[in-house]
């Protein structure tokens, strides 16, 4: 705080204002609400740190945006309460693209014009996709907590990621496949994030071990006339893996399951939330999928239990990628304070952060390098059976 008679005014409007309080002043009383007046002009705040959060909080994949946004909100709240970034306050601003990848580029627009350098979310790779071309254009970085597709790996451009492609993921389950005699495996897909897809179906139509591939806009447009002619065929398939969101995952189970043609099942990495078995009951008991948190984690315990005492639930791996990607955008937004640099740059120059669970690591195009976890559900929970090495 300056005070009057010691600090110099900084600006011709306070000189001004000084000049107009001290010819005013011609009694004490004068002078001190005057020098009060100044004094509390010169302590405005400072201007808040806008970051945009962008995610479908509606609509059919509203899942891992919902509780992305708890995340995100807690992570501000609490980064408010230790006094921000070098003493701002963060603001976080939010839209919803209501599960249609053609609202986002409106969405990333209104959030640039509001002032957002660093925007958080865009769940699916599909997503992801859609708003690679309008970064350069509106000039602001963005951090996606959860979008895997093999194609948004290895490039120089403003989008960063603290997950790690999903292309392990086909291999492991591949690799499962085939050791359990489990081919040809049926792929139904999820129209919605077909760049996620491909990254699941691609290695294992390369590998031979897929009997086909369908993809569906909805469950309910799913051809089974024709999924029950490849289980009549003459290299029937032997098992089922299903690309969607966890409750389109869990109702492809259910139909597959009424129709008599369940088989053993397998699911992407976008299924693993408790809204999997919500949606599929006993159809998913046992269904296997590879994924990157471990919730079980004790290094997770702190976190966990802060998110469970604010909203009576604890997180799923929505909320704890969330928190990463908001620990790597203070971290940047940190050093571009410090530096007086551009966010987007600062973001670049960081090789490592502090997640949640631990140290996570970027390589050069600023996407995450994670552990991998083999998960299934057993008894309606979904457990580790291991980590894959």
């Amino acid at each position: 705080m300056s005070f009057v008679g010691y600090t110099p005014f900084r600006t011709a409007s306070a000189r001004r204002l000084g000049a107009r309080a001290f010819s005013a002043a011609s009694s004490l009383p004068g002078f001190l609400l005057a020098l009060a007046f100044v004094g509390l002009t010169s302590c405005s705040p400072p201007p808040e740190l806008v970051v945009g959060f962008v995610a479908s909080l509606s609509g059919p994949d509203y899942a891992l945006g919902t509780e992305g946004r708890y995340a995100a909100e807690l992570y501000a709240t609490e980064l408010n309460e230790r006094g921000g970034i070098g003493g701002r306050r963060l603001r976080l601003e939010t839209r919803d693209y209501a599960s249609d990848n053609a609202a986002l580029p409106d969405a990333l627009r209104e959030l640039a014009a509001a002032g957002a350098r660093v925007l958080v979310g865009a769940y699916t790779s599909g997503a992801a996709q859609a708003a690679l071309p309008l970064l350069d254009e509106l000039g602001v970085a963005l951090v996606s907590p959860a979008a895997t597709a093999t194609s948004l790996s290895g490039r120089r451009d403003r989008f960063f990621r603290t997950i790690m492609s999903s292309e392990r993921d086909a291999v492991v389950l591949g690799d499962i496949i085939r050791a359990e005699g489990l081919a040809p495996v049926l792929v139904l897909s999820a129209a919605l994030n077909d760049a996620y897809a491909e990254t699941y179906e691609r290695p294992l139509v390369e590998a031979g071990l897929a009997a086909a591939v369908l993809r569906f806009a909805s469950p309910a447009d799913i051809d089974f006339a024709r999924v029950a002619a490849l289980r009549d065929a003459g290299a029937p398939y032997r098992s089922v893996l299903v690309v969607a969101s966890p409750l389109d995952t869990g109702t492809v189970a259910q139909m597959l399951a009424l129709r008599g043609l369940a088989a053993p099942l397998f699911a992407s990495g976008w299924a693993a939330s408790d809204d999997l078995v919500r949606g599929g009951g006993r159809a998913v008991e046992g269904i296997r999928f590879v994924h990157q948190v471990d919730l079980e984690d004790p290094a997770l315990a702190d976190f966990s239990a802060r998110y469970a005492e604010v909203y009576g639930t604890p997180p799923g791996f929505a909320a704890v990628q969330t928190w990463d990607a908001m620990r790597f955008v203070e971290e940047g937004l940190s050093r571009a304070a410090k530096a007086g640099s551009d966010p987007y740059a600062a973001l670049a120059e960081l090789e490592e952060f502090r997640g949640a669970g631990g140290t996570i690591r970027l390589d050069e195009f600023g996407d995450a390098r994670r552990s991998l976890y083999l998960k299934a559900v057993r008894d309606g929970r979904i457990v580790v059976l291991g980590k894959v090495e």
